[in-house]
């Protein structure tokens, strides 16, 4: 069998979304008696409307004016913990993980039991790639909410690009075991077990996560790195075709695609995908090394060398 052909892990192992973890930062919206929300805004809506409106707009897209609308109840009163915790969740869409971390350290401050916002703080530290602070933080929300399967998710996630991943494999194993549709961690499970040599059981978990989300194209470029470290070439090049199809910008996809290609003798298509690997390749020290593999086997197959 030929050698692993992994992606760049942290571009394959999906992050929880900002909309995984939404839940109200409390029972009540206001902390500390505070239950009038008339009280705290003007005649022409409530706090409770304009968190609502702020809702709305994010749920379309519209995360700056979503933003504007929970500063408006803040401002008002900086202790509605819902509007903070709203306001983390569209800074954290705008990828300003620097600012809905402050939003979501203010929510734990004012409220420790709330699980969402530790998980959501975990998830911003894994961003902002500071992994032992959100283990810490993952930690603190399965305390609280042991049977949430996203929360387990995004510990394995971490724990996973730690290269802890017999804990990380737990903590899939865990996520599965309370939401076995969990089409995610299925995906990553099998880049686990891939990474560690285990092709035929990765293989598994892969064609799991492409059964309950076909439309997934990372899972199918994951299961193609898998079937090229399985010598199975034809298969890989459909798989990582189908991902190509499904997200034309997916860099690893065409990476798989050039490789398949390449190992099947179709140097001409192979120059092609390699090429569009390199276009879309983020010019970041994660990919570096990739990048001068693809650069060194572009130039080989350009030259006629064979390629081992």
């Amino acid at each position: 069998m030929t050698n692993r052909n992994d992606g760049n892990e942290r571009n394959q192992i999906v992050p929880i979304a900002p909309s995984s973890l939404t839940k109200q930062g409390s029972s009540n919206l206001v902390r500390r008696g505070l239950n009038d929300l008339s009280k705290l805004a003007g005649s022409d809506a409530n706090a409770e409307t304009w968190i609502k409106k702020g809702q709305d707009l994010y749920q379309r897209g519209r995360y700056e004016e979503a933003i504007a609308c929970f500063d408006r109840v803040l401002e008002l009163f900086p202790e509605v913990i819902d509007a903070a915790f709203q306001k983390g969740l569209a800074l954290w869409a705008l990828v300003r993980f620097e600012e809905a971390l402050v939003c979501f350290d203010g929510v734990v401050e004012m409220d420790p039991d709330n699980s969402p916002a530790w998980a959501n703080k975990g998830s911003i530290l894994d961003e902002l790639h500071r992994p032992d602070d959100s283990l810490q933080c993952y930690r603190r929300a399965l305390e609280l909410s042991p049977d949430n399967g996203w929360i387990w998710y995004g510990q394995a996630r971490v724990l996973h690009l730690q290269g802890r991943l017999d804990d990380a494999m737990r903590s899939y194993d865990k996520t599965l075991e309370l939401d076995a549709g969990h089409f995610q961690a299925w995906a990553n499970k099998g880049i686990a077990l891939h990474r560690q040599g285990r092709y035929l059981d990765a293989l598994a978990c892969s064609d799991k996560a492409t059964d309950l989300k076909p439309t997934y194209a990372v899972a199918w470029s994951d299961k193609s790195a898998i079937l090229l470290s399985l010598d199975r070439f034809s298969e890989a090049l459909a798989c990582s075709e189908r991902a190509c199809v499904l997200d034309a910008n997916l860099a690893d996809a065409w990476y798989f695609r050039a490789s398949a290609e390449e190992r099947l003798g179709r140097e001409g298509d192979a120059v092609n995908s390699f090429q569009r690997f390199l276009g879309l390749a983020p010019r970041d020290p994660e990919w570096q090394a990739k990048i001068e593999e693809a650069h060194r086997r572009l130039q080989k197959l350009r030259t006629g060398d064979t390629v081992l």
